[in-house]
């Protein structure tokens, strides 16, 4: 758990719930990335995934959330351009 690659375990576990369509257990394990490593690298993208994940359990309010929640915290990062993508595909919806 206090390995140096602990958010990288993390952020690959959720990706496996989120492939098993598991997806509680998905958001969870990206959640600990957010909460465990707020500054570290992988939090931009773990926020990311849990909107992604989000939006494949068909729950657009929770997922444009977590968009919102990427663009505001980690405005510079790869991550956040592709939320901003997201959002704006969104809205291009309506």
């Amino acid at each position: 758990p206090q390995s140096e690659y602990a958010a990288n375990a993390h952020l690959w576990l959720g990706e496996c719930y989120s492939a098993l369509h598991r997806y509680p257990q998905a958001i969870e394990a990206f959640r600990t990335v957010v909460e465990r490593f707020p500054k570290g690298q992988k939090a931009p993208d773990a926020l990311l995934r849990i909107g992604l994940v989000h939006d494949s359990a068909k729950e657009p309010a929770k997922a444009h959330a977590a968009f919102q929640e990427v663009v505001e915290k980690f405005p510079a990062s790869d991550a956040a351009t592709r939320a901003r993508e997201l959002l704006l595909r969104e809205e291009l919806k309506k």
